[in-house]
């Protein structure tokens, strides 16, 4: 009698008891290829949902815009107020669109991604001045970053985040109560917001406001400015009238020009990183592929000859079913926001 090797652990089987484990295995990997195209037909529909907002949204935008000129041209002020309110309201739903259709792809909300970007800020800066303490606080400002040196305070720094679509007065407002509650020698608002004109950097009402890309860079200025001072051994009244010179060189376009350079770069670069994931993912997909048609051909020889020796007919060549790549959970993790 034929004896067959186990595919899964190797041991000697019937030829009954291998074709029962080769429905076996066959059944879970069409089980496991049904979960894996379920997920992919959920993203699809949540790519295509946000694609169809995004287009409804556009002529609904290209439609108030046409008559805003509308009005413009025919000198009804009324009309053209109204038809550029029109204009703003459609453009905010469509960055709410993109938004949600962001969210519904990663399975997060905007107060979930909102804690992340508090308590990775933290993170970070706890990483970078590790002999500073950094707190994570959510009241009276989001991240409170105490300066040391030698031991002692240096001076304090206050970090508001806001992961909204719009960058508020009232974010400005509490990012400066934040200050006066910590008695806080600089409040950095940390931003995703937009408004006309905010182009990643700029300070008002005592307040620095940075994008998420340049907060780092303006945190090392700010500390560096404290452990400067408390080398010098100024008091705080003394200390506080020099930030306050500080901060109007840093609203001057001399600090400020550079900053929203390196920002607009920082962005320009994680496009690139995007761009260049896709690419390797596509390359990928070929390779398993070529793989999968390679193994397909060689399991096809092997039944045919074990056929042959059964004294059967060699089957015909099957259509390959080519399965979806899967990336290790560990990229996976690498990759998650």
């Amino acid at each position: 009698m034929a004896r067959y090797k186990c595919p899964l652990c190797g041991t000697t089987l019937t030829r009954a008891r291998y074709e029962q484990v080769l429905r076996i295995q066959q059944e879970r990997n069409r089980t496991a290829q049904a979960q894996v195209e379920a997920a992919h037909r959920r993203a699809r529909d949540a790519m295509e949902a946000e694609r169809e907002a995004k287009a409804a949204l556009r002529r609904q935008v290209r439609e108030g815009k046409a008559r805003e000129r509308h009005a413009r041209d025919t000198g009804r002020k009324q009309g053209r107020a109204e038809s550029h309110r029109e204009a703003t309201q459609l453009r905010k739903k469509l960055r709410a669109a993109e938004a949600r259709a962001r969210h519904l792809v990663r399975g997060t909300t905007a107060q979930s991604e909102g804690l992340e970007f508090e308590e990775k800020l933290c993170d970070r800066l706890a990483k970078k001045y590790s002999d500073d303490h950094v707190t994570l606080v959510r009241k009276g400002g989001d991240v409170v970053h105490e300066v040391v040196v030698r031991r002692k305070p240096a001076g304090v720094i206050v970090y508001e985040c806001k992961r909204e679509e719009d960058l508020a007065p009232a974010h400005v407002r509490q990012a400066a109560r934040a200050k006066r509650t910590r008695e806080a020698d600089f409040a950095i608002l940390v931003t995703t917001g937009e408004r006309k004109g905010f182009t990643g950097y700029t300070a008002e009402r005592g307040v620095i406001i940075v994008r998420p890309e340049g907060v780092l860079a303006v945190a090392d200025l700010c500390r560096s400015h404290l452990v400067e001072m408390a080398k010098v051994g100024l008091d705080q009244a003394r200390r506080a009238k020099i930030a306050t010179v500080l901060l109007a060189y840093l609203a001057s376009p001399t600090y400020k020009t550079p900053v929203e350079e390196a920002i607009r770069e920082a962005e320009r670069a994680h496009e690139i990183l995007e761009r260049e994931v896709h690419q390797h993912f596509a390359q990928w997909l070929e390779r398993s592929r070529i793989y999968q048609t390679i193994r397909w051909d060689v399991n096809h020889v092997r039944e045919n000859i074990a056929r042959v020796r059964e004294g059967e007919k060699p089957g015909p060549l099957e259509k390959m079913r080519v399965e979806r790549l899967l990336l290790p959970k560990s990229a996976g993790a690498a990759n998650a926001p």
